[in-house]
């Protein structure tokens, strides 16, 4: 069973970090194989669009304006003008009105009557949907320009007329699986990149590129960031999708109050105003609900999807860029899951949590590794013990024995961080003396519980404890020396967290965020790899399946249970 379950990566990372004896189980809450040999994969250039149910999604081009005067959310990004079933013709009016300007400056009416005589289509086959193909006579008709963008921001379809009319605009739109939308943002820079793009690269299919696309879409960093000024996040709680356009009003009220002033509440900013970004988290700490909630009401999030649920949300509303994260600590292991009540407990508990991670992680601590040493530090490191010292009597009441805070305890002892880096290669050791700080590969020939495999990574600090211990058997293969040792204060950082940080009125609940706060940055710090994806939506395997055959990354469900039924389904593409 283990064997199976280590085909996946962070399954197996789980074993490599515990053990194999402390993994004693796994509960399946629902398993379904997945195949994509025998999808036909949609090209999206040749399908038919015609779903009207969808509106707005988050796309850098994209602006979606709320209705502000509306209660709930679908209302306020409800578009009444819209057509059933008519996607590329409601595009058309979102565009260019309901006229167009002939070469010599006169309005020609646009009348629906026109544009299905235009096409070749009746009210009833209309509703069926249309290719570009078949929405491309409308164009070559005006003698109008049209560029078509996929999810991805890469230019799938142009059409250029032979001789243009200039008096009107190049319509821009994207397509995602059923669905045209209209671009309506930032159209200019999107124009001068696609102009830069057509000049200095020849390709048939030119991407664009912009600050927040992150230089390359669809490629992730595997470095781990390390940021030792940022400052926390202030954040708003939602409790129901219906909360968004109250909460982009009052934004944008802050946001006319900093005009004349900073907005502060007990001396912190509590909202990103001058970046216009709103940082908000979810009361149930359940994304894969608020983003089924979005779905519903036609809105596409960006998201992040990692360990198997969503644990980002991203909107653009009025403007303002919100982004809805999980409660939980860390969201790339199953670790640090919390669910406070209200946002003061969260953002006391964020605070505290950044700063003990600036405390801890220092970009002149960085070591870095040559492929060999990677895996030396794979194989080597050490792992929990789990086992039974010596038989328990028949009859006992005991089920294992725990230290309180051991880790912690343990972790305030370091003094000092040695830092490698490439050229410090393992040497062969042939009895030199022991260093503190130098790094060993040690063979136990006995069992024992520190080191508790045949080889094993030791510290010299602690090597001096087992080497003229005649119960351990032990020998010394090689040895690295650190470019750089930093003297550290862990003791101190761990002093403030525990003795003068209070995170919520109820004592036990303080004590436990604390604790958990100290046990993810401590998991963090024996980090032994990073992986980082980029996660694309979409409602058809088939459409999916077209863009993973494209760029690669594998395909997963995105589901909503409710009592303990799947309900709602999508898939998710990870591309790592």
């Amino acid at each position: 069973m283990g064997d199976i379950m280590k085909t996946n990566e962070d399954v197996k990372q789980l074993y490599v970090s515990h053990g194999s004896i402390y993994i004693t189980g796994f509960y399946l809450r629902k398993y379904e194989f997945l195949s994509t040999d025998d999808i036909e994969p949609t090209d999206p250039v040749t399908s038919r669009k015609r779903n009207t149910q969808k509106l707005d999604m988050c796309y850098y081009y994209i602006s979606t304006e709320l209705d502000l005067s509306q209660k709930t959310f679908k209302d306020s990004i409800a578009k009444k003008h819209y057509m059933e079933n008519e996607c590329w013709i409601n595009t058309l009016y979102d565009f260019y009105g309901d006229n167009l300007l002939s070469q010599d400056k006169k309005r020609n009416v646009i009348t629906r009557d026109i544009i299905l005589e235009t096409l070749g289509r009746t009210e009833d086959n209309i509703k069926e949907g249309l290719s570009i193909s078949e929405i491309l006579p409308f164009f070559v008709k005006y003698r109008l320009q049209l560029r078509v963008f996929d999810s991805f921001y890469k230019l799938i379809y142009q059409y250029d007329p032979p001789i243009r009319n200039h008096h009107n605009k190049v319509l821009y739109c994207m397509m995602k699986d059923d669905h045209i939308y209209t671009l309506n943002h930032n159209i200019n820079k999107l124009n001068q990149r696609l102009a830069n793009n057509n000049t200095n690269n020849n390709s048939d299919e030119p991407s664009v590129e912009d600050d927040y696309i992150e230089d390359i879409v669809i490629k992730p960093s595997s470095n781990y960031r390390v940021d030792e000024d940022r400052d926390p996040n202030y954040y708003k709680m939602i409790h129901h999708i219906d909360d968004l356009p109250t909460l982009v009003d009052n934004f944008l009220v802050y946001r006319c109050v900093l005009m004349l002033k900073e907005v502060f509440c007990d001396n912190t900013v509590i909202l990103d105003i001058k970046q216009d970004i709103m940082h908000l988290i979810y009361n149930s700490d359940d994304l894969n609900s608020l983003f089924f909630q979005l779905k519903t009401a036609g809105y596409e999030p960006a998201i992040t999807f990692e360990c198997g649920r969503v644990t980002n949300i991203r909107l653009e509303l009025n403007k303002i860029f919100c982004v809805i994260r999980t409660q939980q600590l860390t969201t790339t292991s199953i670790d640090g899951i919390i669910n406070v009540a209200s946002e003061d407990i969260y953002n006391n508990v964020n605070v505290a949590m950044n700063d003990f991670s600036q405390r801890l992680f220092k970009l002149n601590h960085i070591s870095s590794y040559t492929r060999q040493d990677i895996d030396i530090l794979d194989e080597y490191r050490t792992i929990a013990n789990v086992g039974i010292l010596k038989p328990p009597p028949a009859h006992t009441n005991l089920v294992e024995i725990d230290v309180s805070k051991a880790y912690t305890a343990a972790f305030t002892q370091i003094k000092e961080v040695p830092v490698f880096n490439e050229f410090d290669a393992f040497k062969p050791y042939n009895q030199q003396q022991i260093e503190c700080n130098n790094l060993y590969i040690v063979k136990s020939n006995s069992y024992n519980l520190f080191l508790n495999k045949r080889y094993n990574l030791c510290y010299g600090r602690f090597i001096t404890n087992f080497i003229n211990d005649p119960e351990c058997d032990i020998e010394i293969v090689a040895y690295k020396e650190p470019s750089f040792v930093h003297s550290v204060a862990y003791k101190n950082a761990v002093s403030a967290l525990y003795n003068y940080t209070k995170l919520s009125d109820s004592d036990e609940e303080n004590n436990a965020l604390k604790k958990i706060i100290a046990n993810v940055q401590f998991g963090l710090l024996e980090k032994s790899y990073n992986k980082q994806s980029k996660s694309f939506v979409f409602d058809t395997i088939e459409e999916c399946n077209h863009y993973r055959i494209k760029y690669g990354g594998r395909i997963n469900y995105i589901e909503e249970f409710e009592s303990n039924t799947v309900c709602k389904k999508i898939m998710a593409m990870l591309i790592h």
